[in-house]
C-alpha cells in the first residue's frame, strides 16, 4: 500500500512539475526575447536528458561505454516516435509556429548522422568524442543565429516585471521543476518495475519499462506543453534531446572511455531510423505548418 501511494503521488508530481517547467520557460523566453522552441531545445533538453547523461558517465567509468551508446540510440528512437507521437495525439495535432528552413534541416540531419560516420571503424575514440562536443557547441551557436522574434504569447511581461531578480526567481523555479520532474519519474519507474517483478512479468517487459522511464520526463513535458497551447516547446524538446544525446552526451562518454562496437550495424540502424523520421516530420511541418493527429498515432504505437 505504501508503494502504491508513493506511485500515485509521484505520478501527480510528475505532471505538476511538467506544468511548472512550461510556465517558467514561457516567462524566460519573453524576458530573453528568445523563442520557446530554442529555450526548450537547450534548457529542457538538458534537464530531461540527465538520466541518459548519468547512465553514460557511469557506463564510461565502469568501462562499458557501449551500454551508453545503446541507451542513447534507444532514447532517440523513442523521442521521435513515442514522445513526439504522444504530444501530437494529446494536442489533436501539433501547430508549428516556427519556420524551419531547409538549411537548418540539413545541418540537423548532419548532426544526427555524424556518429554513424564515426562508427565505420567500429570505434568512437576520444578524438571523436572531442569532435562531437565541438559540433554540439557549434550547432547551438548556429541555432542561436537562426532565432527570429519569439512567438507572441497571451501573458506578456510588464515593464515592472522586467528585472533581473524576477528572472533569477523564474530560473530557480525552472531548476526546482526540473529536479521534481526527474525525481518523480525515478520513483514512478522504480516502483513500476517492482510491481512488474511481483507479477512475474517477463524481463523483456521490465526492460521496456526502463527504456520508457528514461524518456518519461520528455514525454510528460511534451504533453503538458501542448495542453497549455505551446506546442513548439514539445518539438524543441524532442529535437533538442536527440541532438544532445548524439553529440554532447555521446562525446562526453567517449572522452571518458572510448566506445568499441564489434557489430556497428544495429546502432547505425537506430541512428538512420531516427534521422529518417526526423526529416519526415520536418518536411511535413515545413510544407503545412501542422503535424496531424494520425501521424502522432503512428509514432505513439511505435
Amino acid at each position: 500500500m505504501t508503494d502504491l501511494l508513493i506511485f500515485i503521488v509521484s505520478l501527480g508530481l510528475l505532471f505538476y512539475s511538467g506544468g511548472v517547467l512550461v510556465r517558467s520557460l514561457i516567462w524566460m523566453g519573453q524576458y530573453l526575447k528568445l523563442s520557446e522552441y530554442f529555450l526548450s531545445f537547450i534548457l529542457i533538453a538538458f534537464a530531461t536528458s540527465l538520466p541518459e547523461l548519468f547512465v553514460g558517465i557511469h557506463s564510461a567509468i565502469q568501462g562499458v561505454s557501449a551500454l551508453s551508446l545503446g541507451n542513447l540510440i534507444g532514447a532517440n528512437v523513442l523521442n521521435v516516435t513515442m514522445v513526439l507521437g504522444a504530444a501530437i495525439v494529446a494536442g489533436k495535432g501539433l501547430q508549428i509556429n516556427r519556420i524551419i528552413s531547409a538549411d537548418e534541416t540539413i545541418v540537423t540531419l548532419g548532426m544526427i548522422l555524424f556518429p554513424a560516420f564515426l562508427l565505420l571503424d567500429k570505434t568512437i575514440s576520444r578524438f571523436d568524442g572531442a569532435a562531437l562536443l565541438l559540433t554540439f557547441f557549434g550547432y547551438t551557436l548556429y541555432l542561436l543565429n537562426q532565432e527570429a522574434a519569439p512567438t507572441p504569447s497571451v501573458n506578456q511581461i510588464t515593464h515592472d516585471e522586467f528585472r533581473m531578480s524576477n528572472f533569477l526567481k523564474k530560473f530557480g523555479i525552472f531548476v526546482f521543476g526540473a529536479a521534481l520532474l526527474l525525481l518523480s519519474a525515478y520513483f514512478v519507474v522504480s516502483i513500476g518495475i517492482e510491481f512488474a517483478k511481483s507479477l512475474a512479468l517477463p524481463l523483456f517487459f521490465i526492460g521496456i519499462l526502463v527504456a520508457i522511464g528514461t524518456t518519461l520526463p520528455e514525454t510528460v513535458f511534451s504533453i503538458k506543453s501542448v495542453a497549455m497551447r505551446h506546442g513548439g516547446m514539445s518539438l524543441g524538446n524532442a529535437f533538442g534531446s536527440i541532438i544532445l544525446n548524439m553529440s554532447f552526451i555521446l562525446g562526453l562518454v567517449a572522452l571518458i572511455g572510448p566506445i568499441t562496437i564489434q557489430n556497428p550495424f544495429r546502432p547505425m540502424l537506430g541512428i538512420f531510423l531516427s534521422a529518417i523520421v526526423l526529416v519526415f516530420i520536418r518536411a511535413i511541418s515545413f510544407a503545412t505548418g501542422f503535424l496531424p493527429r494520425r501521424l502522432g498515432c503512428v509514432g505513439a504505437r511505435r
